[in-house]
């Protein structure tokens, strides 16, 4: 089977948040398999990114963004929530 970008859903995580907090989102992310899904952890202070990819943090602490394609949730600060919004089916458009 072959996925495109418009079929992919990405959890993306970034913030005012220390690097440890965003490896426990990394970890506890990767414990379920979503061979759909590419989650990408982004340090606080990172320069040159993409647009798609240069959000600004909602609150301090570690931020998650579900897009599919270009299209993106709004920010979600709690892993609990992410996890279920990254299970739902279908993804979010």
């Amino acid at each position: 089977m072959t996925f495109t970008a418009a079929d992919r859903a990405t959890g993306c995580f970034k913030g005012i948040a220390t690097g440890d907090a965003i490896a426990q989102w990394s970890r506890a992310l990767a414990r379920r398999y979503r061979p759909d899904t590419l989650v990408i952890g982004i340090g606080a202070g990172a320069t040159g990114l993409l647009p798609v990819l240069d959000k600004a943090p909602a609150t301090e602490g570690v931020n998650a963004w579900v897009c599919q394609g270009s299209s993106c949730l709004p920010a979600i600060g709690n892993l609990a929530e992410l996890e279920r919004t990254l299970s739902a089916s279908p993804h979010p458009a």
